[in-house]
């Protein structure tokens, strides 16, 4: 049975370091309850109880490492943490957890989202819509994030300088309104700011 050779107390962890070469991260509340100390012999049962709680703390440990780097929705974190291997239960224990925290919601998350695909002025309502849906964002989220943001409302003149520089690159070309309404909506813009800018662009080529 797995004997424990050394115990490294850490910030916020302690790794006990058993005899089979195995390390096993815990909090200091598991250090605390388990009562374990060098050359304690975790038999059977006690060894899966702590192993199983240490898969958590490394689990807890990587999804704030993830966020860590920038803002999560839920499901981004629940299919990052299944490729590092964690079992369902620890997913969902470390989601719960992130949640309690304030660490983790998927409504700030939007907001911050949107906003942050706002600032160019290049990606129209129906992008960002589309690459939330992807992250695995609800409507409810969505559409709250959307209007809170003000990207139910296209800023013309954004718009109508996009449409202005993809024209001179293709106005010696065939159909080019059409190549620049085909980029715009591949740019997320619905179909009403699309005609009134592309009616504007029409009335300043003929002039």
């Amino acid at each position: 049975m797995p004997i424990i050779i050394k115990l490294i107390f850490n910030d916020n962890s302690v790794a006990a370091e058993l005899e089979n070469g195995e390390t096993l991260r815990l909090t200091y509340d598991v250090y605390s309850q388990y009562k374990l100390c060098s050359g304690m012999d975790l038999s059977g049962s006690l060894y899966m109880e702590v192993y199983d709680e240490s898969r958590k703390f490394e689990c807890r440990s990587k999804g704030l490492l993830y966020l860590g780097l920038r803002a999560r929705s839920v499901d981004e974190m629940k299919k990052y943490l299944k490729k590092k291997n964690f079992s369902d239960r620890d997913i969902d224990d470390t989601v719960e957890y992130l949640k309690g925290k304030g660490y983790l919601n998927d409504y700030e998350f939007a907001v911050l989202y949107t906003k942050d695909r706002m600032k160019s002025g290049k990606r129209g309502k129906d992008l960002i819509v589309r690459d939330l849906y992807r992250k695995g964002l609800g409507r409810k989220e969505i559409d709250k994030a959307i209007k809170e943001c003000g990207a139910d409302v296209a800023d013309e003149e954004a718009v109508f300088h996009m449409a202005q520089k993809k024209y001179e690159s293709v106005k010696n070309k065939d159909n080019p309104a059409v190549k620049v309404s085909n980029y715009l909506r591949q740019r997320g813009f619905d179909y009403d700011i699309i005609k009134k800018v592309l009616q504007r662009l029409g009335e300043e080529v003929q002039e």
